[in-house]
């Protein structure tokens, strides 16, 4: 009968291994919930800012801004939100 000194230890080898790739899937998860995260914070600040970008087309092509008899800057202020600071800016209007 052979005597195996190194009994156990690819069971112990096993269970290192299951707790490696058990770590590895924690990471993965965690990884991929936050880019869920990053993702859906990127599309609402990206919505915002359209929103942003569209009142500010409003004021430019408003007829009083267009058919302003001399070159003049209009104050725009667009409110903050959803990590955005507020906005004070200036719309050229007339030729």
């Amino acid at each position: 009968m052979h005597h195996h000194p190194l009994r156990g230890t690819s069971l112990i080898e096993l269970i290192v291994a299951l707790l490696i790739l058990e770590c590895a899937g924690l990471i993965a998860v965690t990884a991929a919930l936050q880019v869920g995260r990053s993702r859906a914070r990127l599309q609402e600040g990206t919505a915002f800012d359209l929103a942003r970008l569209d009142t500010l087309a409003l004021v430019e092509t408003d007829s009083a801004c267009l058919s302003a008899p001399t070159p003049t800057a209009v104050r725009v202020v667009l409110p903050g939100g959803r990590g955005r600071p507020a906005l004070d800016t200036r719309v050229g209007c007339g030729r």
